[in-house]
């Protein structure tokens, strides 16, 4: 379902951007960057991912766009690492914490995670475009709480 979640946010974004095609602020990944990077896979030898930083190339500035979204289906369900590359921070995103907030532990996990998808991002990126602007040191972390309530499923 998050896949197909963001297939379709990146269609309404190219929907509506018709007349900046080149000017998308928002760009979305598939699970499969996350799923490949957390399987210790080099994500640059996958075609579907290479393709994903490439196929755009002709109409996509990777300078202008600010929030790189990848979702990560984790062992207890799914969050979203939302790299903000104007602030140079990550937002992490997990629907499954409530209302008390992170946990130590669930802090870890993201820590954990957002390093891995942070390093194979910016190699990726390094790699593949050469009008990258942003580096990749001192970047920070948000938590924000997305939920009000705890669902139990």
């Amino acid at each position: 379902m998050c896949d197909v979640i963001f297939r379709r946010l990146s269609q309404l974004d190219k929907t509506y951007s018709k007349d900046t095609l080149t000017m998308f602020w928002r760009k979305f990944f598939e699970p499969d960057f996350a799923t490949a990077v957390l399987s210790n896979a080099d994500p640059l030898t996958i075609q579907s991912i290479r393709a994903t930083f490439t196929e755009e190339n002709e109409i996509f500035s990777p300078a202008s766009s600010r929030m790189w979204h990848i979702p990560a289906l984790l062992p207890d369900g799914w969050a979203v690492y939302a790299f903000d590359m104007a602030r140079r921070r990550i937002l992490v995103l997990d629907p499954a914490v409530g209302p008390f907030g992170f946990s130590n532990r669930r802090i870890n996990m993201h820590t954990y995670v957002s390093d891995l998808l942070h390093t194979a991002l910016f190699r990726c990126i390094q790699s593949l475009y050469d009008s990258w602007h942003c580096s990749s040191g001192e970047w920070t972390r948000a938590f924000p709480m997305i939920m009000l309530q705890n669902i139990e499923k």
